[in-house]
């Protein structure tokens, strides 16, 4: 008998493109009554995302509105935009992102264009006061969303209860920052010695072997995996000088053991990637019985 072992190992690093798309400002109408209002809060919103753990695909952000007028004011929120559909879109690449913005006041959607009209309590400011309006960043990922930066600029208006007055306004640019990240590892028929995942290729006969046994690599980028042999393409004998030749293909790809082989995988999007492993035994004619081995690493980086 003679097994074949393997290392995983998992690499993840970060990436992000920065770029702040232009939309046109809706200029805020005075009441003439005493109220002046104005909304305070960050101009970026800025949501971190990354698509191996699928967590962080809501977020808050706390606006206020202050009024520095004579009398008091009463509205609610609701977002314009020039996009005519609710999608962050890609610094570079291709893809969107669906979004959404709520008023976690009065739980109205008040993304550019809602299906629903504006509802629920108003946010009414005192003279010389201020109140807090938090809003929900809410995104859609999908499982196809590619590494990098989408964004997409909304006007933020504080409009009267008819929504025909705009009382106040404050344009916010909507940031996703997809992570680059790799994940690989081993599936199928294999088991572990110390720690390391090892597969049995079965008796001491020239053949092909299929132990059904795939690494995966789960990227949400372009990606490049190396492939090595610790003994260069033998499988060795416990005892030195013993020693049988074989090979191993990936899916439809042979590699090369002799050096660091390399894959590369150049696409712009989300890869869910399997390579089953097939390996070709050479000649065991006149070989001494006994355990014959080799370990093979893979690695894995962004690109």
């Amino acid at each position: 008998m003679f097994k074949r072992s393997y290392r995983k190992l998992i690499v993840s690093i970060a990436m992000a493109l920065g770029l702040v798309a232009a939309a046109g400002q809706a200029q805020a109408q005075k009441t003439g009554g005493g109220c002046e209002a104005d909304i305070l809060g960050l101009d970026e919103w800025i949501i971190r995302f990354d698509p191996n753990t699928g967590v962080n695909t809501s977020q808050q952000f706390d606006l206020q509105i202050t009024n520095s007028g004579a009398s008091g004011c009463s509205g609610r929120l609701r977002a314009t935009s020039l996009a005519s559909d609710p999608y962050l879109l890609p610094v570079a690449g291709t893809g969107r992102v669906r979004y959404q913005l709520t008023d976690v006041g009065n739980g109205n959607d008040i993304t550019p264009n809602p299906a629903d009209p504006l509802h629920g309590a108003a946010i009414a400011v005192p003279k010389n006061g201020a109140r807090p309006a938090p809003v929900r960043f809410s995104i859609d990922p999908g499982t196809t969303v590619a590494a990098g930066r989408y964004t997409q600029q909304v006007m933020i208006e504080y409009v009267s209860a008819n929504g025909r007055e705009v009382m106040a306004t404050k344009p916010v640019t909507l940031i996703l920052d997809v992570r680059s990240s790799i994940l690989i590892g081993l599936t199928g028929r294999f088991t572990r010695e110390n720690s390391v995942p090892t597969i049995d290729l079965g008796e001491l006969t020239q053949s092909l072997r299929d132990p059904g046994v795939q690494v995966y690599v789960r990227s949400s980028g372009p990606y490049r995996m190396t492939v090595s042999s610790r003994n260069g393409g033998e499988l060795r004998h416990d005892l030195p000088g013993w020693k049988i030749n074989y090979g191993m293909r990936m899916g439809s790809q042979v590699i090369d053991l002799t050096r660091d082989h390399q894959i590369v995988v150049p696409q712009m999007k989300v890869h869910a990637d399997d390579y089953p492993l097939v390996f070709n035994i050479g000649d065991t004619s006149g070989r001494r019985a006994g355990r014959y081995s080799d370990i093979i690493s893979f690695t894995v980086s962004a690109i």
